[in-house]
């Protein structure tokens, strides 16, 4: 029906004392350490999740990414913030 895509889930757990909003990516790398593919949703910033959990709370999360028939490792990187970004 359309290009096969990567479905990457796990859970996640707010350890700042203040913010409550987690923006989170994806990117996917090839045996030599070249990127090979990126999140594909959008979610104020094209790329990006956005996650929203109090301090201590542990959520779901679910990122779309391109496929590669040579990703050989993903590397999740995530970020928090005192209101969502724009």
């Amino acid at each position: 029906m359309g290009e096969p895509i990567l479905i990457v889930s796990g859970t996640i757990q707010n350890k700042h004392n203040e913010n409550t909003w987690i923006a989170m990516y994806a990117v996917g790398y090839d045996e030599t350490g070249e990127e090979v593919g990126g999140t594909l949703d959008y979610s104020s910033i094209f790329g990006q999740i956005l996650v929203n959990l109090e301090n201590e709370e542990t959520g779901g999360f679910i990122i779309h990414m391109n496929y590669a028939y040579n990703i050989y490792s993903i590397r999740i990187y995530a970020n928090t913030y005192s209101y969502p970004p724009p």
